[in-house]
């Protein structure tokens, strides 16, 4: 079936073509598709467990690739096909032990030297939790700092200041009521939490 109106030597060349990488982050199903086949070739490869495509990682990876890979990809930052090499490459390892999980019934069971899954499966979680604060800090750090810089001063000081000041010492040294401030740090959150989602 072939829904986007591709050429036999487009299909058998994707290798070669070029994607517009902003208009398959903005949606374009053509560009998406094009990604897919150019990198259909290592999907599948990454996807094979013993010997056999299996269907429900590929799928995974290619879920991955458009809703979690490409919206977060800067071609002036490098390779799409290493990015997406790696990054799959940590799906199949933790479908792997889904699947290792699944047959044996038991995370207490012991891997090798005295290792038990799930001690690797908590090792994994909390390196992925450390990865995503650590990218959560710096993004709302690089929100903070393009706040007004009134925002800035009352963010600064209530929420990251150690002792925080209260709204009366803010309101007091900004020239404003306590309520005020109340009412703009609450704006600020609301803001915050837009941006962060």
């Amino acid at each position: 079936m072939n829904y986007f109106n591709l050429t036999q030597y487009q299909v058998d060349n994707f290798d070669k073509i070029i994607i517009d990488f902003q208009k398959a982050k903005e949606g374009d199903s053509h560009e998406q598709l094009k990604l897919i086949l150019k990198y259909l070739r290592l999907i599948k490869k990454i996807s094979t467990i013993s010997g056999k495509i299996d269907e429900d990682l590929m799928q995974e990876i290619i879920i991955d690739l458009l809703v979690d890979i490409l919206p977060g990809y800067d071609e002036k930052k490098g390779d799409f096909g290493k990015r997406l090499g790696i990054i799959a490459g940590n799906k199949k390892k933790n479908y792997l032990k889904y699947l290792y999980i699944r047959k044996h019934n038991s995370i207490d069971e012991k891997i090798e030297d005295g290792i038990e899954l799930k001690d690797t499966l908590i090792e994994d979680i909390n390196l992925e939790n450390q990865y995503i604060n650590k990218e959560t800090r710096k993004k709302l750090f690089e929100l903070i700092s393009q706040l007004k810089p009134k925002h800035q001063y009352m963010v600064n000081e209530y929420y990251l200041k150690d002792p925080p000041l209260t709204l009366k010492e803010i309101g007091q040294q900004l020239g404003y009521s306590h309520e005020y401030v109340r009412q703009e740090l609450k704006k600020v959150r609301r803001y915050l939490k837009r941006k962060m989602l």
